[in-house]
């Protein structure tokens, strides 16, 4: 289940940035769309201690983008 969760999450920011960048006027080349994976996984520690703090809620909306 964590697998599948954290390609969902993948994939809503992987197409959050795609579209940043189009509205930025950048150019996305349709052959280099093709060898993205939301399915990457190394960025999550499943194993750490997590700590949430729910006082600073986004209620709904995606966490910013780094630049």
């Amino acid at each position: 289940m964590l697998i599948n969760i954290v390609t969902v999450w993948n994939t809503v920011y992987m197409a959050e940035i795609i579209d940043q960048i189009k509205r930025e006027g950048g150019i996305i080349n349709d052959d280099d769309l093709k060898h993205l994976s939301p399915a990457r996984r190394g960025h999550i520690n499943p194993y750490g201690k997590y700590q949430f703090d729910l006082s600073n809620s986004l209620k709904g909306r995606l966490r910013p983008l780094r630049d």
